[in-house]
């Protein structure tokens, strides 16, 4: 009878297994220390730190479940929250259907692409899309062809604690093929600026041979607006592993308005180094061409990904 009454007691206290999702919990720091030319003193910065909670299901009838949830420190300025959940989504997956992501998403455009942007600090590609509240990405049709379509609808959709992350009004799609050893993109984003609609497009090819890594992009935004000027974007990255934990790399960015100078002109050329872990150093100097207010600079730092 004691024996009967201990596994009572016991047996309450045990939690009935309803959910079987795996969950994982990991994050990014990152700390720089920045010098600029013509600047009053030199800085240290954060990134964007992030804990990121993933949960992941697949149910009985095949449908997997992803649910990402993020706990940032903001830092881009857009926003005056100390900490938000922007790039938290929830991902189903159909067997066969493709993936649908529901929340703070990539863009189809965004997706993809942004592959000049290898610099730890500074350059970085200027035409990489934005994110939408419904991105789909469709079955595999043809081997290493990846499709995407996305979409935000024309009100103010409240899926991310920061009022900026997601676009309201918004459409695009984007294709990507990948073969031996390249991957080649495709994309156009459209999306509403007050009366008017703007489009940008963007493509890109990206490669290795070896130790050796290069990628060029270059993309345009059409203003729907005829006395706003169209901007071009070019963007060029290029990449050596010297070994297991060392690499070197450089990488440029410009865009440029029709008929004006450029309003961004940055290149870079850094090291990064693999300290072991998830912990790494870089260092990175910028060098700004830019015709008006160019400032070089200096940037070193860490970063840890657990």
């Amino acid at each position: 009878m004691k024996k009967i009454i201990a596994l009572a007691v016991a047996g309450a206290f045990v939690v009935p297994a309803v959910h079987a999702a795996d969950v994982t919990i990991g994050g990014a720091m990152k700390y720089t220390y920045n010098s600029e030319d013509g600047s009053t003193g030199d800085s240290i910065t954060s990134g964007d730190q992030t804990i990121t909670v993933t949960a992941t299901e697949e149910l009985a009838n095949g449908i997997g479940v992803t649910a990402k949830m993020n706990i940032l420190h903001d830092t881009d300025g857009t926003t005056a929250n100390v900490l938000t959940d922007e790039g938290s989504n929830l991902t189903l997956a159909f067997p066969g259907m493709g993936t649908l992501t529901i929340g703070d998403a990539a863009s189809a455009l965004d997706s993809t692409g942004d592959w000049t942007d290898t610099s730890p600090s500074g350059a970085g590609y200027g035409a990489d899309g934005g994110n939408h509240a419904l991105l789909y990405k469709l079955p595999t049709l043809v081997d290493g062809l990846t499709l995407a379509v996305s979409h935000s609808p024309d009100g103010t959709n409240n899926v991310s604690s920061e009022a900026d992350e997601v676009r309201n009004g918004g459409d695009s799609y984007a294709a990507t093929y990948t073969f031996s050893g390249f991957s080649v993109y495709y994309g156009v984003e459209e999306y509403k600026n007050s009366s008017k609609t703007d489009e940008l497009s963007s493509t890109g090819i990206k490669g290795s041979f070896g130790p050796m890594s290069f990628a060029v992009e270059t993309g345009t935004l059409k203003s729907g607006t005829a006395a706003t000027a169209d901007i071009n974007y070019d963007g060029v990255a290029l990449g050596y592993a010297v070994n297991d934990v060392v690499s070197v790399g450089y990488d440029s960015r410009k865009d440029k308005a029709d008929g004006a100078n450029a309003t961004v002109d940055e290149a870079a050329v850094f090291v990064n180094y693999k300290a072991g872990g998830g912990l790494g150093l870089f260092a990175v100097q910028v060098n700004d061409e830019k015709a008006a207010s160019a400032a070089d600079s200096t940037h070193i730092g860490v970063t840890y990904a657990f």
